[in-house]
């Protein structure tokens, strides 16, 4: 009988073994099953909060972006270019006068409350007569007090224009990419503002005509960024092509000024991911 005993005992111990690693194995599964529940939602998430953020980002540059395309297209289609290689200084001076002042200003006071202000310089080389210390051959209307007053401007004196000179980085920039650029912020010497800039070259028949552009405070961008806000204790930042952090709204970690792309980063991986197209 006590023989009958040990053995039934001994199969309910194994019995409850069984149950146990089975009930274990099961619940690891469960647990393993919801923690990739879990992970990819958090990834979802967070792919569209990137996105989202992204997006308002995105209208913000490509409202500049197209008011700029629309400004050119308006400058196209009133510019005589046959009449600017017959006599260069007399067209320009003409065309400058009477057609882009009230052409520039238009634009400026349309869009004041979301830009700085725009301009278009023509290219020195082009005049026959401008000497070192005269003004260049175009206009700039902006909003000098951010009142939403529109003033119009000094142009740049000829000796200026220099790609060696960093003052002019917002002109051949985009002279050297050829297309449309974004500076990197700047404190501009003019204003003492510090902005961003786009610009954009202006070519005919492979000729530089000259370069327009928009100015915007850099406070707009900056507000953008710093009022994003990811789950509890995540936050955005913004980089510079090259990796260079030109805004964050963390307090620790990535600091401004800073670059994400050393040699000792901890950042690297994430910026294989950039270089590779992935959004992560």
């Amino acid at each position: 009988m006590r023989e009958v005993w040990r053995t039934s005992s001994k199969i309910m111990v194994v019995v409850m073994l069984c149950a146990s690693v089975l009930s274990a194995a099961v619940g690891g599964l469960v647990l393993y099953q919801s923690s990739k529940v879990v992970e990819q939602n958090v990834y979802r998430n967070l792919e569209l909060t990137a996105d989202n953020y992204a997006s308002v980002f995105s209208d913000s540059t490509e409202k500049v972006e197209s008011t700029l395309e629309a400004y050119l297209s308006a400058i196209n289609g009133t510019f005589d270019y046959s009449a600017l290689y017959r006599d260069p200084d007399a067209y320009l001076k003409d065309y400058q006068d009477h057609v882009l002042v009230p052409l520039t200003k238009q634009f400026a006071v349309d869009n004041r409350e979301d830009f700085l202000g725009i301009y278009f310089d023509f290219n020195p080389a082009i005049p026959r007569h401008l000497e070192e210390d005269d003004q260049t051959y175009g206009v700039w209307y902006l909003d000098r007090n951010l009142t939403g007053e529109i003033q119009r401007s000094d142009m740049e004196l000829k000796k200026n224009f220099d790609p060696r000179n960093e003052e002019m980085g917002w002109y051949y920039d985009a002279v050297a990419a050829g297309t449309g650029v974004w500076s990197k912020p700047y404190v501009d010497v003019y204003t003492g503002y510090y902005m961003i800039s786009y610009t954009v070259p202006v070519y005919y028949k492979g000729g530089l005509i000259g370069v327009a552009g928009i100015d915007m405070t850099f406070d707009s961008v900056r507000n953008i960024i710093e009022k994003f806000k990811v789950f509890d204790t995540g936050y955005a930042f913004l980089l510079s092509s090259d990796y260079d952090v030109i805004v964050t709204a963390g307090k620790k970690n990535i600091r401004q000024n800073s670059n994400l792309a050393g040699p000792d980063s901890d950042y690297l991986p994430l910026i294989d991911k950039f270089e590779k197209g992935d959004s992560k």
